[in-house]
C-alpha cells in the first residue's frame, strides 16, 4: 500500500535457458500516486501517444504511479535484452 509506505521497486527480467544470458534490472525509489493534475495529465498523454489503444479508454481519474528512482540494481548482460 503506497499510501502507508511509499517505498517501491520496479523489476524487469530477461530469462533464457542459457543462464549466461539471464539479466534483470531493479529500480528502487519513492512512489507517488496521481489521479489528477499536471503529472497525471502528462502520463496519460504519453500513454496515449505510445499506445493508441488508450485513446478509446477513459483515463480521467485513473491512478498513475510515479517512481522517483533512488537506486538502480542490475545483474547479467543487459545488452542481450531487446
Amino acid at each position: 500500500n503506497l499510501a502507508g509506505n511509499p517505498k517501491a521497486s520496479l523489476a524487469a527480467e530477461h530469462y533464457e535457458e542459457d543462464w549466461d544470458r539471464v539479466a534483470w534490472v531493479r529500480l528502487d525509489g519513492t512512489a507517488e500516486v496521481f489521479t489528477s493534475g499536471g503529472e497525471h495529465d502528462e502520463a496519460v498523454r504519453l500513454l496515449r501517444e505510445r499506445y493508441p489503444q488508450f485513446n478509446a479508454k477513459v483515463l480521467d481519474g485513473a491512478p498513475v504511479i510515479a517512481l522517483r528512482i533512488e537506486r538502480v540494481l542490475s545483474f547479467g548482460p543487459l545488452d542481450v535484452v531487446g
